[in-house]
């Protein structure tokens, strides 16, 4: 893996999994492809979600929608681009070098990476809004 590769981890369950809702087009996919190298296992079709493979990590883009049985009182939607009340988290293991490979792939970089609490970290926004945090230790140590 290049110093740009994803490093993931799992959840309590061992899934490796990450829920992009809502998701309006196929250009969420391409994206992924064109700017992190991810494979596009599946655009689906209509309302059935998208998956993409992300290093060792499946991404399902949804395509959202109103409630359903197991979400009674929740409608999913586009985000407002300056409210965000979630983003993905890269850790990588030279984020200087993942800003200048991925801008030129395509990447709309909120600001440089900035130094902030032991770690280098900054912000991509996707296509659709998404906000993806991309960040690097550093060997200094907070709290």
């Amino acid at each position: 893996m290049c110093s740009c590769g994803i490093h993931t981890s799992t959840d309590a369950a061992g899934d490796e999994t990450r829920l992009d809702e809502p998701w309006s087009s196929s250009r969420s996919a391409h994206y992924y492809e064109k700017v992190f190298g991810a494979r596009i296992l599946s655009l689906g079709d209509g309302n059935a979600p998208g998956y993409l493979q992300v290093a060792n990590i499946w991404m399902i883009l949804n395509v959202g929608g109103g409630p359903t049985p197991d979400k009674p009182t929740v409608t999913l939607s586009v985000p407002d681009p300056n409210h965000i009340n979630s983003f993905m988290n890269f850790r990588v293991a030279d984020i200087q070098a993942c800003d200048e490979l991925w801008k030129s792939r395509g990447a709309e970089f909120i600001t440089k990476p900035i130094p902030k609490y032991g770690e280098i970290r900054c912000y991509i926004r996707d296509p659709d809004g998404y906000i993806i945090e991309v960040g690097q230790s550093t060997d200094l140590t907070y709290g």
